[in-house]
């Protein structure tokens, strides 16, 4: 028995809402997540939260889910066979906080809901998230008055004002534009790990990094640590450095990485995927960053695309 408590996320500007969506124990015991409310809150986050009790429950060895995508205009759903052992595995051996470097326990199970079915599963915890399996949903059909409970607006002015109320002006700009086509990064993209290890170029007092990969993971690495940790890795999306500064203050600097600068930097880096890369972030005495860099045994790439800001 384990605390443990469900939730969902989709990807930023593709909203959808549950019809349905329960994690079943192999003692046929349900844990349901949370529906009627639309969800657009980013891949890999928490969306719903419901303090189902007993805190105690079986780890889920399936999931049966139902859900609108208001992208798409589409219900998808399907019966799932999850990964227990690995769930439990991970359960069992925990992550390190950040906090006081004590062991701590995932407490969350996470489903992504992505267009065209995709459908994620990850552990979460406070400062770690582990991708654990994908799938793929099949369209279903639903009936309409029964998911809006009757509503009678109809359903194209419906799907429209949803929207136009949760996508920002750059996603509903492609509404408009008959040539955008949903990407399927959550699925074909995200999930491909690399032979890449973090290297920091500095002489401040580290005190640990983070990251958020674009497959929805999370990893935080202490000093001794950045250059083990998980191998091979997802592409991250950001990295965040901290250290303490000459009076003893925490301060830190975030690099935020552009999907498509990445993918060109592995076609000239990592073309080999048996060698090894290194990701060396150059920070100087004050803490700005000076550069970022892909490297292997022979070949060096500057990353120019990167957001930075400090902290």
């Amino acid at each position: 028995m384990y605390e443990w408590y469900p939730s969902e996320c989709c990807p930023k500007n593709y909203p959808i809402e549950l019809v349905s969506a329960s994690f079943i124990a192999a003692d046929s015991s349900e844990v349901s997540i949370p529906g009627k409310s639309v969800i657009n809150n980013g891949w890999g986050e928490i969306g719903s939260t419901y303090l189902i009790e007993p805190e105690q429950k079986p780890l889920p060895s399936s999931l049966d889910i139902q859900w609108f995508s208001y992208r798409e205009n589409k219900f998808y759903g399907g019966h799932f066979d999850l990964d227990e052992s690995r769930i439990r595995q991970l359960f069992e051996q925990g992550y390190t906080s950040r906090d006081d470097l004590k062991k701590q326990q995932f407490d969350r199970i996470l489903v992504g809901l992505a267009p065209r079915g995709g459908v994620s599963i990850w552990v979460k915890g406070e400062w770690t998230t582990i991708l654990v399996q994908q799938f793929k949903a099949s369209e279903i059909s639903v009936n309409w008055g029964d998911f809006t409970e009757g509503l009678p607006t109809p359903r194209a002015a419906y799907v429209r004002g949803q929207l136009e109320t949760f996508l920002d002006d750059a996603a509903l700009a492609t509404l408009k534009d008959s040539s955008f086509q949903i990407p399927n990064y959550w699925m074909d993209v995200y999930p491909k790990t690399y032979n890449w290890q973090p290297k920091m170029v500095t002489k401040l007092q580290l005190s640990h990094t983070t990251a958020s990969y674009f497959d929805g993971e999370k990893d935080l690495l202490l000093p001794a640590e950045l250059s083990l940790g998980k191998t091979p890795r997802a592409l991250p999306e950001s990295i965040s450095v901290y250290w303490t500064d000459s009076l003893g203050q925490s301060r830190g600097a975030e690099i935020k990485f552009s999907l498509t600068e990445w993918l060109a930097a592995i076609a000239l880096i990592g073309k080999d995927s048996t060698q090894a890369m290194n990701l060396q972030i150059e920070i100087g005495n004050t803490g700005s960053v000076v550069g970022v860099f892909l490297s292997n045994a022979t070949q060096v790439t500057q990353f120019k695309k990167v957001e930075i800001s400090r902290f």
